[in-house]
């Protein structure tokens, strides 16, 4: 594990930079040595003595508990391209196109966190802020790419204190009225320019930790755990409530159901049980997204990202996404994605189609999921519009409404989507 290192200027308590001191191996002290000073029972009554008239006279004596030093930075690391059908981490509905990191800091009422990095080549970026006492089950608060301001480099610097009112980029760590305690920093990354460096091309943002006892950097842990915590050890049984929903019904579920819920996207979600020989078709009008992968985007697009994934249930596994740059839209900016067995694939259920494919996965009984990040303002029909535990419909969504159906993959093959509709 990775260490803290102490501010420039200042030396580690504990002896001087010099050669080490050695002590005298002979039987005798020599000529000029004083006698070795004995301490007795009542000599340390003393000293305990005179050490707490020294607190109680104002000299203070900081308690070790107290002191924010994390071994190291991102101690956990999700990747979503890493992320398979085996991982243990593959549960709560992760996004195969997105990337998650999470450093825990203690914080005194006192002390200031500054996450610091340069220009993040992705189509997404944020640092949004949990505790444990509500499970992460909600976000304390939340900073993303466009929100941030950064100097004529690109370079940015987010203050993290207990209150998040002061500071460049403020943002608060702990529930209102909480002055001190454990905050988790998540950062986060959607389609990286390169998948193989997830976190941008400069890395890991920065942490540097000040407090009374000055200021370091907690470098990023060299082994980073891929468990983050709130991580059910078995997610038997664990599927949320809105598996109980007629089925290829679109609802938006309650964002507190996983751990972490990113404070930038809305979900709809619907369930299904295989059946033998039939395959999945959904249609809807695709929101306008980036063109380009560098965040933020300039373009107004309808949103920032978009994306359709397949799960298991009650495993909550990701079998397989597909981000909105892979989906083929059509003349008029519809999509199709159909989603089957392996085996019951459509020939014609191919990009060069004009489909979007998904694999069914093991488990019989699936999730079909929509995510929908950051709607312009102007973008009236995002999955954001849906209300909470709500089906989505035209009313809140117009043709961007997801539809499905099942269908016969014979029917598919001749006639496409038309005929299963």
């Amino acid at each position: 594990m990775g260490t803290g290192r102490d501010a420039p200027g200042t030396s580690r308590t504990g002896g001087s930079a010099g050669t080490p001191r050695r002590r005298p191996t002979g039987p005798t002290r020599g000529p000029g040595h004083p006698p070795r000073l004995r301490i007795g029972r009542l000599g340390l009554a003393l000293m305990a003595l005179a050490l707490a008239t020294a607190v109680g006279v104002g000299c203070t004596v900081p308690p070790a508990v107290t002191r924010t030093v994390p071994e190291c930075a991102w101690e956990v690391a999700v990747i979503g391209s890493q992320s398979g059908p085996d991982t243990p981490t593959n549960v709560l509905f992760p996004d195969s196109n997105s990337n998650y990191w999470l450093a825990a800091i203690p914080l005194a009422a006192s002390t200031t966190v500054t996450v610091s990095g340069g220009g993040i080549d992705a189509r997404y970026w944020s640092l949004q802020t949990y505790t444990a006492s509500d499970v992460f089950s909600s976000t304390i608060d939340s900073l993303r790419d466009d929100q941030v301001a950064t100097g004529s480099d690109g370079s940015w610097s987010i203050t993290v204190t207990p209150s998040g009112d002061t500071g460049t980029n403020p943002l608060r760590a702990l529930e209102e009225g909480t002055p001190s305690g454990t905050t988790w920093l998540m950062f986060r990354t959607y389609l990286p320019d390169d998948p193989s460096m997830p976190a941008g091309s400069l890395g890991l943002p920065t942490v540097e930790i000040t407090d009374e006892w000055g200021t370091r950097v907690a470098e990023p842990c060299p082994h980073p755990s891929n468990t983050p915590p709130g991580t059910p050890a078995s997610t038997e049984g664990s599927a949320p409530e809105w598996i109980q929903a007629p089925q290829l019904t679109f609802r938006r579920p309650q964002p507190t159901f996983t751990p972490f819920p990113n404070a930038d996207a809305a979900y709809l979600a619907s369930p299904a049980m295989r059946r033998a020989g039939e395959v999945v078709v959904i249609r809807g009008k695709a929101p306008t997204s980036p063109a380009t992968g560098t965040s933020p985007n300039g373009a107004d697009p309808d949103v920032r990202y978009w994306s359709w994934c397949q799960f298991g249930l009650p495993s909550t596994r990701t079998v397989a996404c597909v981000a909105d740059r892979d989906v083929p839209l059509d003349a008029d900016g519809w999509y199709t994605v159909v989603i089957s067995d392996p085996g019951d694939r459509p020939a014609n259920a191919t990009a060069a189609e004009g489909v979007a494919w998904l694999p069914w996965g093991r488990e019989p009984l699936a999730a079909f999921a929509l995510r929908n990040l950051v709607p312009d303002p102007s973008f009236s029909e995002s999955a954001h519009s849906v209300p909470v535990s709500a089906a989505a419909t035209s009313v809140h969504m117009g043709d961007h409404t997801p539809a499905a159906t099942f269908c016969a993959r014979s029917t598919f093959e001749e006639y496409g989507h038309e005929g299963c509709f």
